[in-house]
């Protein structure tokens, strides 16, 4: 939280809330009506953005419900308009404008695509043996790239063998725990026999492929984020329900990174659809969010 004086008198205001690993909030950003049109809201702003380039936050976004508020942050300081919405506070309905501003993008190195998370899911099983057998026959692989590697991995490899969604504990049930230690004493609370067992060893083995999932106190600003040491997870699955085609699930609505890969794909195909979990990628259970950025693939109908 800054604040602007002038004289030893404050007159302008601004906030940050950590939302993300690289993304932030800006909040509670005010300005002296005497010294509005001056250049004092653009240096307020400017002492926010400096330290959100400083800290690695990538993205910045904010909400108003004032269409001149919204006017200056798109003309003065570079924000564009992610999307507007309708909201009802104290009976009466307001226009909410969500804007943002790109600072950088992620570097993207290193990328898993996981199938079989669920075994009888068999459309992402197949595939990942189809891009497996490549890589051993030296051939071109569908899913190589010059810019980063990518490694192909069954999920549960004991429900596919048993074509079963999973063994006693639904794998993508269980990515909510954030040591290693935890999996394992998860693993000794939960299990009464080596079947049991087998997915909760199944969370520890695939945290030491794609990267430990776990939280750390950022000493700059005391907020809670996510550290891993995988880029991006993309995890297949398929459905007997009609999601359509394609359906895109991310696992937190601030993953800049997926986001935007989301808008690419669906100015290409229209037909996509992309649904968000309200909550972080810290506090989500599924495969995927082991990752700092990723997705799930749901195809179907499939019978």
């Amino acid at each position: 939280f800054w604040v602007c004086e002038v004289n030893k008198n404050i007159v302008g205001c601004v906030g940050l809330k950590r939302t993300g690993d690289d993304d932030g909030e800006l909040v509670r950003m005010s300005i002296s009506s005497k010294l509005r049109g001056g250049g004092v809201g653009q240096k307020v702003f400017k002492t926010l953005e400096d330290f959100c380039i400083s800290n690695n936050i990538l993205r910045i976004q904010a909400f108003t419900g004032n269409p001149g508020a919204a006017s200056f942050y798109i003309k003065k300081c570079g924000f564009i308009i992610a999307n507007a919405s309708k909201m009802v506070i104290r009976g009466e309905e307001l226009s909410i404008t969500h804007i943002v501003k790109h600072l950088g993008e992620r570097v993207i190195r290193r990328v898993a695509i996981v199938g079989g998370t669920h075994g009888n899911e068999r459309t992402g099983v197949e595939l990942i043996h189809q891009w497996n057998a490549q890589t051993e026959q030296s051939t071109s692989n569908e899913v190589t790239r010059s810019t980063f590697t990518t490694t192909p991995l069954i999920g549960n490899p004991m429900a596919v063998e048993a074509n079963q969604r999973y063994g006693q504990s639904d794998l993508n049930r269980l990515f909510q725990t954030n040591t290693k230690t935890d999996a394992s004493a998860s693993a000794n609370a939960h299990a009464n026999n080596e079947e049991d067992l087998y997915e909760y060893k199944r969370v520890v083995e695939l945290q030491s492929i794609l990267g430990n999932k776990r939280k750390q106190s950022d000493s700059t600003d005391g907020s809670i984020k996510t550290i891993t040491s995988s880029d991006f997870i993309i995890d297949l699955h398929s459905s007997n329900s009609n999601v359509g085609l394609v359906c895109m699930i991310s696992a937190g609505a601030n993953d800049i990174t997926a986001t935007r890969i989301a808008s690419n794909l669906v100015s290409k195909f229209p037909s996509l659809r992309v649904t968000y979990s309200t909550g972080s990628k810290t506090d989500s259970w599924s495969l995927d969010s082991i990752s700092t950025s990723g997705f799930a693939f749901e195809v179907g109908p499939v019978t």
